[in-house]
């Protein structure tokens, strides 16, 4: 997710939640590929909706 699409969605610190996004994605890439199928997808899918919805402004 690029920085301006946080930033319009109401993310505070756009660029802090950019690169957490980032270290999610690179986990759940080197996951899947040490354990093929264990639904690392969805998980990391999940787990970035929970960082952008905690990361919104009040």
């Amino acid at each position: 997710m690029s920085r301006c699409l946080l930033a319009d969605a109401g993310i505070a610190d756009a660029d802090l939640v950019t690169r957490q996004l980032a270290v999610l994605y690179d986990g759940a890439m080197a996951s899947a590929h040490a354990e093929p199928g264990e639904g690392w997808a969805h998980a990391g899918k999940e787990a970035a909706r929970v960082l952008v919805e905690a990361a919104r402004t009040p």
